[in-house]
């Protein structure tokens, strides 16, 4: 039993001393050395510097600006950066390109697609900021850009985005772009001389959240089968938005600049201050405040051709309402303080039915019916000439009251 005790006591010492001398240096290391890389060794692409220009991109890649650039008076070359290829991304990093006008653009490409520049400041270009389009230019976007004082500002191919730029100082067109486009959350304001046409767009376009102001054309334009929603278009000395065949402008604003809108158009939702609208043929005109207060004396709410459906507006202080020709509806509209009359109908077999109208002044109507086979039902109407029939023909098709 003892020479068992004195084992056990052994092989724990043994085991002790062990795990003591393979237990190794207890003293720490000294720190570790640098293993991170500058921004310039992990930043991907191309950088761009002054000493770089002018630059032909031809390689897909990223390009990035990596200070502010101001070109020199008396250069030859025109455009700083020209790309030749597709695939590539230009980011200005937040950084200014300031050209002369001895330059054409900042950055131009006639020939790339999927071309992507975004983040920063152009300015003082010869005529456009960035121009990305051209036959073959397409899918093609800007974002994030600002482009001050040139004749143009950006120019967009077909499939392509314009996004968050703002432009100011253009004299010229503030954004083009064409077919199958989208302009979004964009800024076109001149305080001083007045931008030509604010934003253009061709066909299938669709234009959103924008605010135009201080043009001296067209404030937003869309050729067929566009649309432009929830934007605000003001002191435009010609049309504020101007829509082609099959077009739809909703949920906007527009002050001191009406609507011109060709045919099959739907115009709703929209607030139309000290401005008016003319359509063509087969478009309906619902559910929009117009408020005329200020507007020019000669000027009506809605002029339109045939065919035409107009139905649950409301007119506020103007001199008419609505003014038609042939083969439209005018239903469930609400007029008030109207100083000539709510609604003149100049050609044959239009319908009015169910709408107020509340005139002001000695020499009023509240319906003129000046053609022929026109019906007019369950209207009320307070004037000093209710319903003025000039034509032959009109029918009375009941419920029609004054007050």
């Amino acid at each position: 039993m003892q020479i068992y005790k004195l084992s056990s006591t052994l092989l724990v010492v043994l085991f002790a001393c062990f795990q003591l001398c393979s237990a190794g240096d207890l003293t720490p290391p000294s720190s570790p050395g640098p293993t991170m890389k500058d921004l310039d060794q992990v930043k991907p692409g191309q950088p761009i510097a002054k000493s770089d220009l002018p630059l032909f991109i031809y390689k897909p890649g990223h390009y990035y600006l990596t200070e502010d650039i101001q070109l020199d008076s008396g250069k030859s070359w025109g455009i700083p950066i020209r790309i030749d290829c597709d695939n590539v991304t230009v980011d200005l990093m937040g950084f200014t390109i300031e050209g002369t006008d001895e330059y054409y653009a900042a950055i131009y490409s006639d020939v790339g697609q999927r071309i992507t520049v975004k983040n920063g400041v152009i300015e003082s270009f010869k005529d456009y900021g960035v121009y990305l389009a051209g036959e073959a230019g397409y899918q093609n976007s800007v974002s994030n850009i600002k482009v001050k004082n040139c004749i143009n500002g950006i120019c967009l191919g077909d499939y392509s985005s314009a996004d968050n730029c703002n432009l100011s100082g253009i004299s010229g067109y503030g954004i083009q772009v064409g077919n199958n486009a989208f302009v979004t959350r964009c800024l076109v304001s001149n305080s001083k001389e007045k931008t030509e046409y604010g934003i253009f767009c061709r066909d299938y376009a669709l234009v959103s959240k924008c605010i135009v102001s201080f043009t001296s054309f067209r404030g937003i334009g869309c050729s067929d089968n566009s649309r432009i929603e929830d934007c605000m278009v003001s002191e435009s000395t010609g049309d504020g938005f101007y829509i082609l065949d099959g077009s739809v402008i909703t949920g906007c604003t527009m002050k001191k600049c009406g609507i011109a809108a060709n045919s099959r158009c739907l115009i709703e939702k929209n607030s139309i201050q000290e401005a008016s609208i003319s359509i063509g043929y087969g478009s309906t005109v619902r559910g929009n405040q117009f408020n005329g207060a200020d507007i020019n004396p000669s000027r009506t709410a809605i002029q339109g051709l045939y065919a035409n459906f107009i139905e649950n507006n409301c007119f506020d202080s103007l001199l008419n309402g609505v003014a038609l020709e042939g083969g439209n509806t005018v239903r469930n509209n609400h007029f008030a303080q109207i100083e000539n009359a709510g609604i003149i109908l100049n050609a044959n077999q239009n319908v009015a039915e169910g709408n107020i109208i509340l005139t002001v002044g000695s020499t009023t109507s509240g319906i003129r019916l000046n053609g022929d086979k026109n019906l007019y039902l369950n209207n009320r109407v307070s004037a000093t000439t209710p319903f003025y029939i000039s034509g032959t023909g009109n029918i009375d098709g009941g419920g029609n009251k004054t007050f």
